[in-house]
This record gives structure tokens, sequence and C-alpha cells, in this order.
């Protein structure tokens, strides 16, 4: 994999005088500088240390969770080009994916070109009912196991909790709870707000909103006893965790009319070729590469031995797969 290097001059001189404002064709995003500065800090850790940014934006349909996602990803997108990090194009079919089928044949088509951007626009595929279906431990194996993979990713998901805790802890990047109030005046809803948590690499990270280092251990605790708490079926996070309190606008970063279009048809096919009928070959060819490109005797080993369903559906692939083991 070729990687662009950061140039740590031009870096530092962009960190001490963030820009705040971002033309798309569109209109003009705006963010307050902490927020550019902390996707610089993310940039940094992905070129240096090869840390895929991993960043899960949540709470309840309606609140904008795919508008701020794209507002953030066209954000960073516009650093890395400024940083002279990325050549690709911004185009929604390229970074927007509304289906867990859909999401992982992209990062696969792109797993040898470092900095892509890919946003899993409905992330509910990956809810804790589905973590038997083979796509999904794929995709879980994935962010467990994947490393220096150069990815940029976004998951907008109704629940926090639907996601592993050891993914949230061990693998996150940052956590956006998007906000809405109900302003009961005149019934309307105010949007536009969120609470923004680093999840700590180090021994540490730092608050904006407390001015000082949170602890790694004090984080990653807080969080992962609030996911097992039985007593709890969704997830809040609590103000002491919170890094940045971020605004966004109303700007979408892409042709809000195409975008529409694309998520209904993207969606009827999910209906339509839900993985529960069984796999289609296409399904099976990306199943496939999975599996060859991650290690498929060890993949296979710890996604199918515990899981009678999915043993089922590993002999259903079993032909495919093992020609593939075999030729690795």
């Amino acid at each position: 994999m070729n990687k662009p290097k950061l140039d740590l001059k031009q870096w530092d001189d962009m960190f001490q005088n963030p820009p705040t404002k971002f033309e798309s064709e569109w209109g003009t995003l705006s963010f307050r500088k902490e927020f550019v500065q902390s996707l610089l800090i993310d940039i940094k850790d992905l070129t240096f240390n090869g840390f895929d940014n991993v960043d899960f934006c949540y709470r309840g349909e309606g609140r904008g969770k795919s508008k701020f996602s794209a507002q953030k990803e066209f954000v960073r997108y516009c650093l890395m080009k400024e940083l002279n990090l990325v050549s690709y194009d911004w185009v929604l079919e390229e970074v927007v994916y509304f289906t867990l089928f859909a999401f992982m044949k992209a990062l696969i088509k792109y797993m040898k070109e470092p900095y892509r951007i890919l946003i899993l626009d409905e992330a509910d595929e990956l809810k804790r009912v589905n973590w038997n279906k083979p796509l999904v431990k794929a995709c879980i194996s994935y962010l467990r196991r994947g490393r220096k993979f150069f990815k940029c990713l976004n998951f907008n998901i109704p629940n926090l909790k639907d996601i592993p805790d050891d993914i949230i802890t061990d693998r996150a990047t940052k956590l956006y709870e998007i906000q809405m109030q109900r302003n009961f005046e005149d019934f309307t809803y105010i949007r536009g707000h969120v609470k923004m948590f680093e999840i700590p690499r180090a021994d540490g990270c730092w608050s904006f909103v407390q001015k000082r280092i949170l602890d790694e251990e004090y984080v990653k605790n807080t969080i992962a006893n609030l996911h097992k708490d039985k007593n709890k079926s969704f997830i809040v996070l609590p103000n002491k965790l919170k890094s940045l309190d971020v605004n966004f606008g109303k700007i979408f970063p892409f042709d809000e009319s195409e975008y529409e279009l694309l998520a209904l048809d993207k969606t009827s096919d999910y209906f339509n070729n839900s993985l529960s009928q069984g796999f289609s070959e296409n399904e099976i060819k990306v199943l496939n590469m999975i599996f060859n490109y991650l290690g498929a005797h060890k993949l296979i080993k710890s996604i199918f031995d515990e899981d009678e369903a999915a043993r089922r559906a590993y002999y259903r692939l079993k032909d495919n797969v093992n020609k593939v083991a075999d030729d690795k």
C-alpha cells in the first residue's frame, strides 16, 4: 500500500490556525476550531500510527445523524485534500452506503487505497439480535482485528448498546451523540447539536469542555459498565465524559435529492435480498473476499464454531470458502 506522507510542518501550521469554513458545491459548512483540531489529530494518528478512524454517530431517527456524519467526513476530506493525502473525488456513491453488504463490499474494493472515507448510513444491521449472522460477524471481526488499513469509517446507529462494548472501548475513535429537543411552546424540534466523546488511545484524552485530561481507565470503565448494565436497554453517556460540544448547520454536502433516491433504492434492495433468505452469488463472492483477506481458516473458526445457525450458513458456503482458503 503506497501511502502519501504527512507534511508535519504543514499539519502544524494548520493545527495552530485551523480553517473553520469549508466550501462545498451545496453551500458553506462552518465548525468551531476545536472540532477541526480534533479531526486533525485523528488524521495525524491515522497517517503516523495506522489507527483507523472509527466513529459512531448515534441516537434515534430524525435527529440528523446522516447530515452530521456527512458534514464531519466532508471536513475530514477537505483537510486531507489540503494536506495532499487524498486524490479521489467526493462522490456520494463512493462514500455513503445503506446496507452492510454494500459497505463491506466497498471496504474490500478500497482495501489497498489509504485514507478512504466510508459511511454506513444505516448500521442497524449490526444490532445485537443480528450478531450471529455471518456478514455481521465478519464486520465485527474486521473491527476487532483490522490493523493499519488506514481507513476512515463512520457508522450511524440508533442505539450505542447495539455495538459490542469492546469495539466501543478498544476500537472506536469518537462517539457522537446527536441531540434533539422538543419545543413545548410550538411543538417543533430543535436540532443541530452534538456531544462528542473521545475514546482514549493512550493514557487519556483532552476534554475541551472540562479543560483537563480524562483518564483512559475512567472513560473506558464508565462506558463499559453502562453498556453491560442489564437494566439499561439504551445508553446516554454522562456529560462528565464529554470532550466537546459541536453545532452543525443545515447544509448537506451532497445532492440531497440524489441521496434520498439512492437511500430508497438501496433500502428496497436490502428488503428484497435479505440475508435471511439465503446468500446470493454476489454475497458469496464478497464473503469469500473477506475470508481470503483476513485469513480464511482462523476467521471461519472464530465466526462459525459456536453458533448452529451460522454453522449451517457456513456449510452452504463451504465449497467456495475452502477453495479460497486452499488458494492462499
